[in-house]
C-alpha cells in the first residue's frame, strides 16, 4: 500500500488472501472485506493519513454475503483521547468530532455469526469490515493503482513439474490483486 494519502494496518487477519487484508475496508468495493482472526481478542483496524483531519462519524459496513461477524461496539482511539460507540444496524456511528492523523478502531463487541462447517456444524467466524467510512476524512475509499509492478522471482507461487520444483514471479497492479 504504498504511494497512497491513507496506510491502513490491522491487528490480524482470518484468510491468507489479499481480499481479506486491511486494504480490503478501505478499497472501496464491498465484495472484499477484511476479515480478523477469530481468535483475535481485540480486532483493530488502524488508519494514519495525511494531515489532520476532523472526524464526526464511522460506519463499519459488513457484506451480507461476507463471512464475518458484524462489528456492534467499537473503541476509537486518537491523539488526543478515546471514545466508545454503539453501531446501529448499519455499522453507523456519530462520535463527538475530534481531529486527527490516526485513528484505531477497536472492535469491542459484534453479533454472533458462523459458518456451516462440512460436517454440519457452525464454526465461527471472525469480525469482518467491508467498508470503513470515517466522516470529515475525505480520502476514503483509496484508489488502488492499475499500474503494473513485476515484484520479482521467487515471489510467486512455486511451480511443481513432476520432481522438479520452479521459483515463479508476479507481475500485477494492486487493483488486479483485489479484484
Amino acid at each position: 500500500q504504498r504511494n497512497q494519502l491513507v496506510n491502513v494496518d490491522s491487528s490480524s487477519t482470518g484468510a491468507p488472501d489479499a481480499r481479506a487484508s486491511a486494504v480490503a475496508a478501505i478499497d472501496g468495493a464491498t465484495g472484499t472485506t477484511w476479515i480478523a482472526d477469530v481468535d483475535d481478542p481485540m480486532p483493530t483496524l488502524t488508519l494514519n493519513w495525511i494531515g489532520e483531519r476532523p472526524v464526526r462519524a464511522v460506519r463499519l459496513g459488513l457484506d451480507r454475503q461476507a463471512a464475518a461477524a458484524p462489528a456492534t461496539r467499537v473503541e476509537l482511539v486518537h491523539d488526543d483521547g478515546r471514545q466508545t460507540v454503539r453501531l446501529d444496524a448499519d455499522g453507523y456511528a456519530r462520535v463527538q468530532p475530534f481531529s486527527t492523523t490516526r485513528l484505531e478502531v477497536r472492535i469491542l463487541e459484534s453479533a454472533r455469526a458462523g459458518s456451516r462447517s462440512s460436517f454440519g456444524g457452525i464454526d465461527p467466524v471472525g469480525v469482518g469490515v467491508s467498508e470503513l467510512r470515517v466522516s470529515g476524512v475525505d480520502l476514503l475509499p483509496v484508489e488502488l493503482p492499475e499500474t503494473p509492478v513485476d515484484i520479482g522471482c521467487g515471489f510467486g507461487p512455486a511451480l511443481r513439474v513432476g520432481d522438479q520444483l520452479y521459483s515463479t514471479s508476479v507481475t500485477a497492479s494492486a487493483r488486479q490483486l483485489f479484484d
